[in-house]
């Protein structure tokens, strides 16, 4: 009985269009390349570098769909889409592969976070684990679920609880703290 009006909470909240923001439509960048076919130029070599650096494989970067910028807002920023359980992109971030200390190293448009990051990837039928931000997901590696941050916002609530699939929570140190 309790699960079913929790649920109905959920669900009323998640309808519920958020009256106080305005959030923007969710486009890849003008500038965006894919990285799942080689470009010539320096910027091409450094993010593949700089991906190789943190782990991260051919095969991630075709299963994630990884691209990058050269130019425009997002320059030299590895770019991160995320797609909703339809296949429809619903969030990215930029992060950048350079590392300078004047540069700030994620950067998302005024997208809505109240998504399930890659639900299209998702099987709900088995475990899952629940990690803050999308690199932690490319470790993870199978039926992970980033949160952009370290709330866990109503749309990830209301699946996790309808589903009744087990969670695992795979937080940074600095979360527990928050």
């Amino acid at each position: 009985e309790y699960k079913r009006e929790y649920v109905a909470e959920l669900k009323a909240r998640t309808d519920k269009a958020p009256v106080e923001r305005k959030y923007d439509e969710v486009r890849l960048p003008q500038e965006f390349r894919t990285l799942t076919r080689k470009w010539s130029g320096p910027y091409y070599e450094s993010a593949m570098n700089y991906l190789a650096d943190r782990g991260i494989t051919r095969e991630d970067v075709l299963r994630w769909k990884l691209g990058y910028c050269e130019d425009g807002e997002y320059r030299y920023r590895i770019i991160i889409p995320s797609f909703d359980e339809y296949g429809h992109l619903n969030f990215f971030t930029g992060r950048s592969f350079y590392e300078n200390p004047d540069t700030v190293k994620y950067k998302s448009g005024n997208f809505c976070k109240d998504i399930v990051w890659n639900d299209y990837q998702v099987d709900w039928e088995r475990p899952i684990t629940v990690v803050e931000g999308p690199f932690d997901a490319f470790k993870a590696k199978d039926n992970v679920v980033a949160l952009q941050g370290t709330i866990m916002h109503d749309k990830l609530l209301l699946k996790i609880v309808t589903s009744g699939v087990h969670v695992y929570m795979g937080l940074d140190t600095d979360a527990r703290e928050k």
